[in-house]
C-alpha cells in the first residue's frame, strides 16, 4: 500500500525480510478432533485485517504523520474510532449487557492504555521512524506477542516451533527493517 500510494519503495532487503518473517508464522497443526488452524473464513479475516492496518495505520497515519507528532496522530486516530465504535457497542449492549465487576473493569481499562494507546503510540512512532514499507515488516510480529501471552497466562506449552517461528519473525522483521549497507537516514 505504501508503495502503490506514497511511492515508498520496497527494496530486495525488505521483500526478503519480509517473507522471512511471514515464514515464523506459519499455521500451526491441531491435533486430530480440534477445528482446523486455517480455514477460509480465517484466511479473509487475516487479509482483510491486514488491508486495513496497512491502509488506515501505516499509509494514513504516515500522511497524518507528516504535520503531526506520533502521539498527535494516535490522538486524532481515537478521536475518529471512538464515535464509530459506539454504535456497534451500544447495539451489542442492548443484546447482551455486560456484568460489571472488578476483573472486568481492570479488564477493560488495561485493553484501553495497553494494547489500545499505548501499542497504537509506538506503531505510529515506528512509522514515523522507518516508514510504512519498513515498519510493515514488524506487523508479523502480532502472532509471537500472542503466542508469549499463551504461555505465560494459559500455561500453555512452548515448543520448539514456537521458537525457530519466533526467530524468524524477529531476525526477518529486523533485516527488513534495516538500512542497506553505505546509505543514511
Amino acid at each position: 500500500m505504501a508503495a502503490l500510494l506514497l511511492g515508498d519503495r520496497i527494496n530486495a532487503r525488505q521483500a526478503l525480510g519480509m517473507v522471512v518473517s511471514l515464514l515464523g508464522n506459519r499455521p500451526h497443526r491441531r491435533r486430530p478432533g480440534r477445528w482446523p488452524s486455517a480455514c477460509f473464513g480465517d484466511l479473509l479475516s487475516l487479509l482483510f485485517d491486514a488491508l486495513v492496518w496497512a491502509l488506515l495505520l501505516s499509509v494514513i497515519g504516515r500522511l497524518a504523520m507528516r504535520t503531526r507528532s506520533a502521539l498527535a496522530a494516535t490522538g486524532a486516530a481515537f478521536m475518529l474510532a471512538v464515535p464509530i465504535l459506539v454504535v456497534p457497542a451500544a447495539w451489542e449492549w442492548t443484546r447482551q449487557p455486560p456484568t460489571w465487576t472488578p476483573t472486568l473493569a481492570l479488564t477493560v481499562l488495561y485493553i484501553g492504555v495497553f494494547p489500545g494507546a499505548l501499542a497504537l503510540l509506538a506503531w505510529n512512532s515506528g512509522i514515523r521512524r522507518l516508514g510504512p514499507g519498513r515498519a510493515m515488516a514488524f506487523y508479523n510480529t502480532l502472532p509471537l506477542y500472542v503466542a508469549i501471552l499463551a504461555v505465560v497466562f494459559l500455561s500453555e506449552p512452548l515448543r520448539w516451533t514456537s521458537l525457530v517461528g519466533g526467530a524468524l519473525v524477529i531476525g526477518g522483521g529486523l533485516f527488513a527493517a534495516r538500512e542497506a549497507p553505505g546509505r543514511g537516514k
